[in-house]
């Protein structure tokens, strides 16, 4: 499945799904971290074309934050997430410098995980290629 996590829904439709990420801010020791007014960007919300559903500005060093009522309780169908965090910081003419590499945590809340992962096709229509050398 790649690089993505896999949440399961409750079975039972009054519990909700939540996710809290810690982030550590790590940076150059000659940055003035705390001096910066907002060093980290946070984008939460669903994959594909990406729309943000949520988005915190919180301080430096290290902080939490925590979503809730996440996946599909009513259709149990799966729903992809991403969680986008990105740096930036102000040089010494003042002007917003944006990490162009944001760090990126996709994951999916499924009904029921070992369905999800399952290869739905049967045996013969595997995508196996065979190759015969003379």
């Amino acid at each position: 499945l790649g690089n993505i996590e896999i949440v399961p829904l409750s079975a039972r439709a009054d519990e909700f799904v939540s996710v809290t990420f810690r982030v550590d801010v790590i940076s150059d020791p000659s940055i003035a971290i705390s001096t910066l007014p907002d060093p980290i960007d946070i984008d939460f919300g669903l994959e594909g074309p990406f729309s943000s559903v949520r988005k915190d500005r919180i301080g430096p060093r290290t902080f939490t934050v925590t979503y809730v009522d996440l996946g599909d309780r009513i259709t149990r169908q799966p729903v992809h997430y991403v969680f986008r965090a990105t740096g930036q910081v102000i040089d010494t003419s003042g002007r917003i410098i944006v990490d162009s590499t944001p760090a990126n945590f996709k994951f999916v809340v499924v009904d029921n995980v070992a369905e999800y992962i399952e290869n739905r096709r049967s045996g013969d229509q595997q995508p196996i290629k065979e190759i015969d050398k003379p």
